[in-house]
């Protein structure tokens, strides 16, 4: 005969580790999408451009605006480096 006294407990605690991995999982996605806020952004070309864009940080979002417009500042203006600077949106 089976001990149930010791394999409810067993399968109730292999539960709830299952369920305590499956929240912390979906959790953490979601706390750093929350963090996530709107940058302008000032690109040093000719009629001095910007661009708004959602990022963690103001570095993270110069990264994202060198990426988006590098090709249009080397294919129109011939520039191979843009200078952007981002500030928070209020």
């Amino acid at each position: 005969m089976k001990n149930f006294t010791l394999t409810k407990p067993l399968d109730f605690r292999k539960t709830l580790t299952t369920a305590a991995l499956f929240a912390c999982t979906l959790t953490l996605p979601l706390l750093s999408y929350a963090k996530e806020t709107t940058y302008i952004c000032y690109i040093s070309l000719p009629q001095n451009p910007t661009q708004t864009v959602t990022a963690s940080s103001a570095s993270e979002a110069a990264e994202k605006v060198k990426k988006d417009i590098a090709d249009t500042a080397k294919r129109i203006y011939g520039m191979t480096s843009v200078d952007v600077s981002c500030i928070e949106e209020k």
